[in-house]
C-alpha cells in the first residue's frame, strides 16, 4: 500500500510499537545497543500494565515454589533462585533508590511491588538516558510490506499521518497488532473453545482499617485462602507489603445468597479472584490503602473493538460491586472508598504469534532447556479460570502449577520469530507459546526480559543489515550477558546430522 506523510522523518534502525511493559525495555535495550530508536505509544503514560493498569507488582523474577504452601509470603520472600535480572533488575533497584518500592539493592522479592507514580517517572528517564525518541498518543494503523517483509508502519498522532520506516521493527503491543497487520498466524485462547484468561481491573480503596480485617480473619479463617493471619499481621505492621489476602469464602457466599455480589456476565460460576494487595508510596507500605485484583470480564474477544469496550464497561460496574461488598462484609473496610480505577483494564490474553517454536506447557513445568535461549523464567503456570471460579475452588478457580525440581526454563529465541514475517520480532504476552504455557509467560518479568532480548536482537540485524531471523543468536545472547541479563549455562546445540 502507500501512505502518505504530513512531513518526512528519519528512517530508523529500530521501530518499538507499544511503550507498555515489554516494549519500554526493548526500546532501552535497542538504544543501549547501539540502534537509533523510536518507540510508539498509543497512551500518554509508559509502562502498560504496571502503570496504567495498576498491576504494581513484578511477578516474579526468582522461580516460583511453595508460594501456595510453605512460602505464600511472597512480597517478602528472597528464599529461591533469581533468574531475571538485566534492565527488570535495574528497575527495580533504581525504584528503591526512589522510594518507590522496599528491599535490598541487587535483588528482587518473589513479587516486587512498587509505586506506580514512581515507575512512570522512571521509564521516562530511562528511555531519555538512553537515547529513545518516544511519540505519545500516536496509534500504528496500518504496515507496509513487501512480499514477506515489513518495511514500515503507518502511524497517526498530532501531527497527522506519518510513514515510518526502519531496519527492524519490535510488536510490544500485547495484542500482535503489527504481526497480525502483517500477515503472521496466530491463535486465540484455549483449545476447543477459544475462551481466554478473563481480563481485570485493578483498583485502589482508601479508608481502611487492616488490623479490623485481621481480627476477622483470626476468627473466621475459612475466609483466608492461604498463609498465616498473624504474620500478614506483623508484616503490615513493620510497614512491609503483603499480598494475596483472599478469598473469603465464607463472606462471599453470604454476600452470593443475599444477592449483593452479582455472578459477572458470561461467567459460568460466581466467584471471582479478589485480592487484597498493599500500596507503597516512599519506600513504605500505606497503611490505609488496599489494592485489588478482580477478575470480572469473561468470554470477550479483547482484540475486538465492540468487545474490549463492553468488558472496560462491564469491568466498571463489577469493581463497584466489589466495593460494596467489602464495605458491607469485611470488617475494617466499613469506611473504605473507592479511591482509583485502573485507566487500562488488565488483559491477560488476546492473541499469541505463531512462533518458529511454540512454547508449550509441558516444556515449562519440565525446565525445558534451549540453545537459543534469551531469557529463563521461574514463574508458575498461573491460569486464571476461563470460566469463573466456586466456592469450593480456591483462588477464584485459578490453577497455579508450579515448574517441577524448583528449577527454570529457557525461553528461546524462536519463540519471539513470527512465521511468515520477516523484519519483526515479538514480545510480552503476545510471544509464541500455548494457552496454559502463557499463565507463565505473560509475567511482567518475562515480558520485560523478552523485551530486552528483542532490542538487543533488533539492533544487531540493523548494524548487520540482516532479518532478525538471520542474526547469530551467539551474538545477542553474548549482548545481553554484557547488558546483566542472566542466561545461565547456555546448553549446547545438537550436532547437525544429514539427511
Amino acid at each position: 500500500m502507500a501512505a502518505s506523510t504530513e512531513r518526512p522523518f528519519a528512517r530508523w534502525d529500530v521501530v518499538v510499537v507499544g511503550g507498555g511493559t515489554a516494549g519500554f525495555v526493548a526500546a532501552i535495550a535497542a538504544a543501549r545497543a547501539g540502534a537509533h530508536t523510536l518507540l510508539v505509544e498509543r497512551y500518554q503514560t509508559l509502562g502498560g500494565m504496571m502503570t496504567g493498569g495498576l498491576v504494581a507488582g513484578l511477578n516474579t523474577m526468582r522461580i516460583h515454589q511453595g508460594r501456595r504452601t510453605t512460602n505464600p509470603y511472597s512480597a517478602t520472600s528472597y528464599q529461591t533462585e533469581q533468574v531475571i535480572r538485566g534492565i527488570a533488575q535495574e528497575v527495580v533497584d533504581r525504584l528503591i533508590d526512589m522510594g518507590g518500592a522496599c528491599g535490598p539493592r541487587g535483588e528482587s522479592s518473589t513479587l516486587m511491588i512498587f509505586d506506580v507514580e514512581a515507575l512512570k517517572y522512571l521509564i521516562s528517564e530511562m528511555l531519555d538516558e538512553a537515547g529513545v525518541e518516544v511519540w505519545l498518543d500516536s496509534l500504528m494503523t496500518d504496515v507496509v510490506t513487501d512480499k514477506a517483509m515489513l518495511e514500515a508502519i503507518v502511524v497517526y498522532n498530532k501531527s497527522g499521518r506519518h510513514l515510518v520506516e526502519a531496519d527492524a521493527f519490535i510488536d510490544a503491543t500485547g495484542d500482535a497488532d503489527v504481526a497480525v497487520a502483517a500477515g503472521a498466524p496466530y491463535e486465540i485462547g484455549r483449545p476447543g473453545d477459544g475462551r481466554t484468561m478473563p481480563a481485570s481491573l485493578e483498583f485502589i480503596v482508601g479508608g481502611v482499617d487492616l488490623y479490623k480485617t485481621f481480627d476477622h480473619l483470626r476468627k473466621n479463617p475459612e475466609d483466608l485462602d492461604s498463609g498465616a493471619v498473624d504474620a500478614y499481621e506483623q508484616r503490615h505492621r513493620a510497614g512491609q507489603p503483603i499480598i494475596g489476602l483472599r478469598n473469603f469464602k465464607q463472606s462471599l457466599k453470604k454476600a452470593v445468597e443475599a444477592g449483593d455480589f452479582p455472578v459477572a456476565p458470561d461467567a459460568k460460576n460466581p466467584i471471582p479472584l479478589c485480592g487484597i494487595h498493599s500500596c507503597i508510596r516512599n519506600g513504605r507500605v500505606v497503611p490505609d490503602e488496599t489494592r485489588h485484583t478482580l477478575d470480572a470480564v469473561y468470554n470477550l474477544d479483547l482484540s475486538n473493538a465492540s468487545d474490549l469496550s463492553e468488558g472496560i464497561l462491564r469491568s466498571r460496574r463489577q469493581v463497584m460491586a466489589a466495593v460494596r461488598f467489602f464495605q458491607k462484609y469485611i470488617p475494617g473496610f466499613e469506611n473504605a472508598y473507592l479511591l482509583q480505577t485502573a485507566d487500562q483494564l488488565g488483559i491477560r490474553e488476546t492473541r499469541r504469534i505463531v512462533g518458529e517454536h511454540i512454547l508449550t506447557a509441558e516444556e515449562i513445568l519440565n525446565g525445558a532447556k534451549f540453545p537459543d535461549r534469551i531469557a529463563r523464567g521461574g514463574r508458575a503456570l498461573n491460569v486464571h479460570s476461563e470460566d469463573g471460579g466456586t466456592l469450593a475452588e480456591g483462588h477464584g478457580g485459578q490453577k497455579w502449577l508450579e515448574i517441577r525440581g524448583g528449577q527454570a526454563y529457557d525461553v528461546p529465541y524462536r519463540c519471539l520469530l513470527p512465521k511468515n514475517v520477516e523484519g519483526l520480532l515479538v514480545v510480552g504476552r503476545c510471544v509464541s507459546v500455548d494457552h496454559m504455557g502463557l499463565g507463565s509467560m505473560r509475567g511482567e518479568p518475562l515480558c520485560m526480559a523478552t523485551g530486552q532480548a528483542a532490542g538487543v536482537a533488533a539492533a544487531l540485524a540493523s548494524k548487520l543489515k540482516l532479518s532478525p531471523r538471520q542474526v547469530d543468536i551467539s551474538q545477542i545472547q553474548q549482548v545481553l550477558v554484557e547488558q546483566n541479563a542472566d542466561l545461565g549455562s547456555i546448553p549446547a546445540a545438537p550436532p547437525e546430522t544429514s539427511a
